[in-house]
Parts: structure tokens; C-alpha cells; sequence
């Protein structure tokens, strides 16, 4: 390019890998994590939250953290609450390449490509159509011929997998964290950039819940404004 900008300090994770090592750190500390298990909803008493209505049965909770993406609004709307959150879809394909072809995180008006820790590449796009010419599986082609276009030895990489990512987008584009207005014992934390802010807004979180703080730094995401 004719002009790049060089950041050292910046880095990638995995996000699958860093939370499946997050939730087995949880679970030395007494968590139970339930993998593959239906929500089927929230069960309510009242005006209070009194845990959660799965495929494997009830599991009653002082207070119920709802963290569930895209899901949130289907899961609040039998409590009569409109929550404006919609999908925002964006493309992850993983490509098969010789190791060190991508030597760190590479973004620009092209790609946004990096090598996962499997020796792989990752590459987020932007998701336009559900098929046809601009679906996700003919941008993962355009995406390997600019790979092969911009970077040497490039030109045996193959097509590992394409997957459609739906992550959720609040009506103004702000995090919504913070307890209902509307019923005790029941938090919300929903967010686009889940996994960048996730280590800041979970520290927040627990300072809240488990320790009875109001942390100021939260107070622009509250759910209220959308009452």
C-alpha cells in the first residue's frame, strides 16, 4: 500500500478458544456450565425473575444475567418487554494456508485477515445477501482471490468453511447493561462488540451484582432509556 500504520500493541484472540478457557477456569471456582442446552424461557413470579426454564429443567437464580445476544428480545417479549435489538450478520471464513503466510493482523479496504492459532486464516467480511452473487459463499471466492492478489505464496490457499455470524445491535448503537426496570432479579448485558469489551463489562458487572456497587461508568447503557 502506499501508506500503512504499524501497531504492535494491538492483538487477536479466538473467541470460541477464550471462552471455553474462561468457562473452564468458572467451573474450577464451583460454576456449572450447561453446553448445548435449550433456553426454552425465563420463569417469572410476579414481578420477579426467579430463574430459568430450560430443556434439562428449571434452574432457580437470585439474579438471572441475560447475556444472549441476538436471542435477548424473543426471551424478555413474554415479560411484555420491547427490547430494539436487531442482527447485524457479518461473514467468517477460515482458510487453509502455508503457516506464516499472515504474519499478524492485516486490515484494510480489501480484507480484514489474520492467522488463527491451528495455523489456519480467519477473514471477516461484510455480509450483503443470504445468496447468489453477493452471498456469503461467492464472497469467501472474492476474499480467496484477494488473498492470492496481495500476499506471496499465496496461491495454494483453499477454503476451509463459511459461517454467518448474527451479532446483536442495540436500536442506538450503545451497550444495554444494567437491571430491569420492570423485574427484580433480572440483568441484561447485550452489546455489539461483545468480545472486546467483554473483560471490562464483566469486571463491571460482578462489582454490581455481587457487591451492591452503581458503577458510573455504566450509566449510559442503562435498559431505562428505552422504557
Amino acid at each position: 500500500p502506499e501508506r500503512a500504520r504499524y501497531a504492535p500493541g494491538e492483538g487477536s484472540l479466538d473467541p470460541v478458544a477464550a471462552t471455553r478457557t474462561l468457562l473452564d477456569a468458572a467451573c474450577t471456582h464451583g460454576a456449572r456450565v450447561f453446553d448445548q442446552t435449550r433456553v426454552l424461557g425465563l420463569r417469572v413470579e410476579g414481578q420477579r425473575v426467579l430463574g430459568v426454564n430450560t430443556a434439562a429443567g428449571l434452574h432457580r437464580a437470585d439474579q438471572v444475567l441475560l447475556a444472549s445476544g441476538c436471542a435477548t428480545p424473543a426471551l424478555l417479549a413474554p415479560l411484555g418487554i420491547q427490547l430494539p435489538v436487531q442482527a447485524s450478520p457479518s461473514i467468517l471464513i477460515r482458510v487453509n494456508a502455508p503457516p506464516g503466510l499472515v504474519k499478524t493482523l492485516v486490515s484494510n479496504s480489501q480484507l480484514e485477515i489474520r492467522e488463527a492459532a491451528d495455523g489456519s486464516l480467519l477473514l471477516a467480511e461484510d455480509y450483503i445477501d443470504a445468496q447468489g452473487p453477493l452471498g456469503p459463499e461467492a464472497i469467501a471466492q472474492q476474499a480467496l482471490a484477494s488473498i492470492r492478489q496481495l500476499f506471496r505464496g499465496a496461491q495454494a490457499i483453499t477454503l476451509r468453511g463459511v459461517e454467518v455470524g448474527l451479532r446483536p445491535m442495540p436500536g442506538d448503537q450503545l451497550p444495554i447493561i444494567g437491571p430491569s426496570t420492570r423485574y427484580q432479579g433480572l440483568y441484561l448485558a447485550v452489546m455489539h462488540a461483545g468480545v472486546t469489551l467483554a473483560p471490562t463489562v464483566a469486571r463491571l458487572i460482578s462489582q454490581e451484582l455481587l457487591h451492591g456497587q452503581t458503577c458510573a461508568e455504566l450509566a449510559a447503557c442503562r435498559p431505562a432509556r428505552f422504557a
